[in-house]
């Protein structure tokens, strides 16, 4: 116990009155110098850890020779306030990546209080390929000229926006592509800090976002961000998804329900199931963590899985954030239901007729039972031991639920490891790896998710799944 030195004698007698000689009652200067103590220990320690990832931060910049690689990129420095850092990829947008660049603009936080604007900034890049369409040509032009206008409009209404920039760059057709823009997008932003602390002689935190073109922002996003990190230190943050209503209007009502479903209810809950939160439209880095990864993923598609699986071999997981983005159906319209088996179709030719491209109803059946078994195989191969503390994965699992968390750790552990392939594919415990399924696969289709994905005929002919079930 701790007391003023006046009182120590006063309370040491009363103690002992009640025979609590045990308590040892001590001057408070002595918990005020401990205090002090831990204050500087953690100090020296946070110190260290920041020299560490800026070194990081400059073993990447060297090693990937980013000052002479981005050259020819003049854009303002970094202020000494910024946050976030917002990378957009804009590939043939038009003048519609305005509509991204302002939802971000009118940020505010939880209580509405609008987000200073030095707090963060967005960069813009527009890319195409040397061998881009015309038509592809002109509409990043067409970016290229709203921009400059509202940057001018707002200059003119003395609002001057300075925290919005953006660059143009022609990719080969071999390099080009979403993943080589972002990655560019955030060098430039890795580059730009690591001169901003060269400068200032000390370490500033700083996030790296990703989002889309054709993506609305939650708006407190920026803050969130802001808010969790200076409490947490989270490698990475993830967020949710929602489609715009294009796809009730493009699409046939059965189809656009079953497909809303599956890639936005069922994908939302399963994000947060396997904490695989780094959707393209909707991601957030920590900046030495994107060193740590030797950049983000250059892949043309798929670059949002592989930067999932660069995060994770670093032993970091995604803290998800109660962020909502609204983003374009167009990659699920297009081609119309290819996006269900992973593929995108051919968008239909000048004068055919897009109805051609439909797929029958026992098509899309058939479409929709391979995804949810895929995503069901993907959520086993990435369950942990902490099943009984998520709540996402318990509801997914269904009945197969309860039945592993009766479990001890060990006997756990060695279900799992029956249940996945190991290094040379071979699944030891088949049987209990297709119960599983057959449990996620009925969680899909029943009353967690309203039943908007009901079982289909081909996913009772896979799983001989009961008629009463």
């Amino acid at each position: 116990m701790f007391a003023p030195e006046s009182q120590i004698a006063n309370i040491q007698e009363k103690l002992a009155r009640r025979g609590l000689t045990h308590i040892d009652v001590r001057s408070s200067e002595e918990l005020e110098a401990a205090r002090l103590v831990d204050i500087i220990d953690r100090g020296e320690s946070k110190h260290e850890r920041d020299q560490a990832r800026e070194q990081t931060i400059a073993d990447y910049v060297a090693r990937n020779n980013l000052e002479e690689k981005l050259k020819e990129f003049q854009i303002d420095p970094l202020s000494r306030e910024c946050k976030v850092s917002i990378v957009i990829p804009s590939y043939g947008e038009g003048s519609k990546v305005v509509d991204a660049i302002k939802t971000l603009l009118n940020q505010v936080d939880r209580s509405d209080n609008p987000v200073p604007i030095d707090d963060f900034e967005v960069i813009v890049v527009i890319n195409q390929r040397a061998n881009s369409t015309v038509e592809e040509i002109d509409d990043n032009q067409k970016s290229i000229e709203a921009i400059q206008r509202l940057l001018t409009q707002s200059a003119a209404e003395g609002k001057g926006i300075k925290n919005v920039h953006f660059i143009f760059k022609e990719f080969t057709p071999e390099e080009g592509g979403v993943g080589a823009a972002r990655r560019l997008g955030s060098d430039l932003v890795v580059l730009r800090d690591h001169r901003r602390t060269q400068d200032s002689g000390r370490y500033s935190p700083l996030y790296i976002a990703g989002t889309d073109a054709d993506t609305k922002a939650d708006q407190h996003w920026v803050a969130d961000i802001v808010s969790d990190s200076e409490h947490t230190d989270s490698a990475a943050y993830g967020g949710e998804l929602i489609f715009d209503d294009e796809l009730e209007k493009e699409l046939p009502q059965s189809a656009s329900a079953r497909l809303r479903a599956l890639y936005q209810d069922v994908r939302n809950k399963y994000v947060r199931a396997v904490g695989s939160g780094l959707q393209g439209s909707n991601f957030v880095l920590r900046k030495d963590i994107i060193a740590h990864m030797d950049g983000l993923s250059v892949l043309q598609r798929g670059e949002d899985i592989e930067n999932d699986q660069k995060l994770k071999s670093l032993g970091e997981e995604v803290a998800m954030l109660d962020d909502k983005h609204i983003t374009s159906s167009r990659r699920l319209i297009t081609g119309m239901y290819g996006a269900i088996n992973g593929e995108y179709f051919v968008p239909p030719r000048e004068g055919e007729n897009p109805n051609d491209r439909m797929l029958s109803s026992d098509e899309i059946d058939e479409r929709i039972a391979h995804r949810k078994t895929a995503m069901a195989s993907y959520l086993i191969d990435n369950l942990k031991p902490e099943i009984a503390n998520n709540h996402e994965i318990r509801e997914l699992l269904g009945e197969s639920a309860e039945d592993l968390t009766r479990l001890t750790p060990e006997e756990l552990k060695q279900t799992l490891r029956d249940v996945r392939p190991d290094k040379n594919g071979k699944i030891r415990n088949i049987e209990a790896r297709n119960k599983l399924i057959r449990d996620i696969v009925l969680q899909m289709s029943g009353e967690i998710f309203d039943n908007k994905l009901p079982l289909t005929a081909k996913e009772i002919a896979i799983f001989g799944i009961k008629k009463e079930k």
